[in-house]
């Protein structure tokens, strides 16, 4: 918090799961549905498909030997759950916390400095 001056916000967008975990199971289910028509649409990769390409590239039998890897497959694709980031900035001292937007599985947590 020491970086920001009195009355700057953090912001952080990222992973953050629903506190209800049946709307979780919902954005999960259609996240993957919406992710599996985009990369139906435009051949792209999909994620699972990306790391057995790279294992293969290198010559790594599985995708295993990716994870511990610094940045690779941090944290939770769900991420943790709201009120875990509403309180972690609340305990921090910040104030005006609050989620700015969501979708899916996917939140913007917002908090002012005091």
């Amino acid at each position: 918090m020491s970086v920001l001056r009195p009355g700057g916000w953090f912001v952080n967008s990222d992973h953050i799961a629903s506190d209800d975990p049946t709307l979780q199971t919902d954005n999960v289910s259609a996240l993957r549905e919406w992710q599996e028509q985009a990369f139906s649409q435009t051949k792209a990769d999909t994620w699972s498909t990306f790391w057995q390409q790279l294992a293969g590239a290198v010559g790594i039998e599985n995708t295993e030997a990716f994870r511990g890897v610094e940045g690779i497959w941090e944290g939770s694709e769900e991420g943790l759950p709201e009120c875990w980031h509403i309180e972690a900035l609340e305990q921090a001292g910040f104030t005006g916390v609050q989620v700015c937007w969501r979708q899916w599985g996917d939140a913007i947590v917002a908090a002012r400095k005091p």
